[in-house]
């Protein structure tokens, strides 16, 4: 239970409320109809508080006056909460980007996003493979493909080509896969885990993929950035063929803007 009131608090003040206002929406849940008296024994916000408490909570729509003497409150319920949340801030977002449409924006250098911490790593790549169109190109350990299973799947059920390099074994339904079969324990003694994925062939994500705030990575759509990220991956592949004798070359193409004529050029490459 003190977890659950502890992830609703946090969640609360991540929507914009400040501690007292969800302390006191909490108690609410919890026993209701309520006095100020009570709640505020309840909730531990001060009774010099606690008025003006429940002043901002029936304006924003979460609590309502249901009798005058004594004055009582009520909640209202989580779910009519959720919708009238969801309501304001997408009509925030709409109005937000309306005025930023009009204000408008000269040509600029393609920003680079720092992303720390595990969850937030993983985070921020869901986010773009759910905002993915056309392609995802992705190189990961298995225990990241894993966490990002669900979206990978959605992904692709819509539409969106996948293509997943790995050393380690990953699911062959997520998409066109490629890899080693190597256990992670075997490799974790050598490699730290990091995550390269490509969104589009535009936004990137790329870093650290290791628990906690080791998991460090940046984001961006500079091109010079995303061309590397690109190389490296075209490198991965044209070594997993050259291994495997897989035929990569469909793959390659698509990752490529300009493909050159690597097999006449190599036939060039004296030996010896």
């Amino acid at each position: 239970m003190e977890d659950a009131e502890s992830r609703a608090l946090e969640g609360m003040k991540a929507l914009g409320f400040n501690v007292s206002e969800a302390k006191v929406y909490i108690a609410l849940l919890r026993e209701n109809p309520a006095t100020g008296y009570e709640l505020s024994a309840r909730s531990g916000v001060p009774r010099s508080a606690i008025y003006e408490v429940l002043r901002k909570l029936s304006s924003s729509g979460l609590a309502q006056l249901v009798t005058d003497k004594p004055a009582r409150y009520a909640p209202v319920a989580p779910e009519r909460m959720f919708d009238t949340l969801r309501t304001r801030v997408s009509r925030g977002i709409d109005e937000l980007r309306s005025a930023f449409s009009e204000l408008g924006s000269g040509p600029s250098a393609a920003p680079l996003w720092s992303v720390t911490g595990y969850e937030r790593v993983l985070a921020q790549a869901e986010v773009l493979i759910s905002g993915a169109k056309s392609t995802i190109h992705a190189s990961m350990w298995r225990r990241e493909v894993d966490a990002l299973t669900g979206p990978l799947r959605a992904a692709r059920d819509r539409g969106v080509a996948i293509v997943l390099f790995s050393f380690n074994p990953l699911d062959e339904s997520l998409g066109n896969v490629f890899s080693y079969g190597l256990d992670a324990a075997a490799l974790e003694p050598y490699w730290s885990h990091r995550v390269s994925l490509l969104a589009d062939l535009k936004t990137l994500i790329v870093g650290d993929s290791e628990p906690g705030d080791r998991g460090r990575a940046v984001m961006t759509e500079e091109p010079a950035i995303v061309d590397m990220a690109m190389n490296n991956l075209i490198l991965d592949l044209t070594l997993h063929s050259a291994r495997t004798g897989r035929d990569v070359k469909s793959v390659v193409a698509g990752l490529t803007r300009t493909v050159p004529p690597l097999e006449k050029l190599l036939s060039q490459v004296r030996v010896g």
